[in-house]
């Protein structure tokens, strides 16, 4: 069970990776289609203000993750339970962080139900 708790908590690590690239890739997409706004209104600031905070989402349960001793956990789903447990004290906490936190509770949840690529051991059972 050892191997396969490291290998979903790294899983784990990898689509928060990933979804931390396709943030910056849209956050840059979206200044650069809408810079001719960059001065005006309140919207273009406010875009930029969630991208920053769903970044930040994915920085800080990174670190939750990392910290998450794999000993104290018996099945996935005591990982998956913990993992969630740090990331509603975060949401219940930080309303700027809200956005991001359920996309990452959602990305989560898919994983360990098998719906999220899980790698191939742990799709073995």
């Amino acid at each position: 069970m050892k191997e396969k708790l490291e290998l979903f908590k790294k899983h784990v690590l990898e689509q928060l990776d990933e979804l931390e690239r396709e943030l910056e890739r849209t956050k840059g997409d979206w200044e650069q289609r809408k810079g001719v706004f960059r001065d005006e209104g309140y919207v273009y600031k406010e875009n930029l203000n969630i991208f920053e905070a769903e970044l930040l989402s994915v920085k800080k349960t990174r670190q939750v993750i990392e910290q998450i001793d794999l000993s104290l956990c018996e099945e996935i789903s005591d990982f998956k339970a913990r993992v969630i447990s740090e990331l509603e004290d975060m949401y219940d906490s930080s309303v700027l962080l809200r956005s991001g936190i359920a996309i990452i509770i959602g990305l989560i949840n898919r994983i360990a139900d098998g719906t999220g690529e899980p790698p191939t051991i742990l799709a073995k059972g």
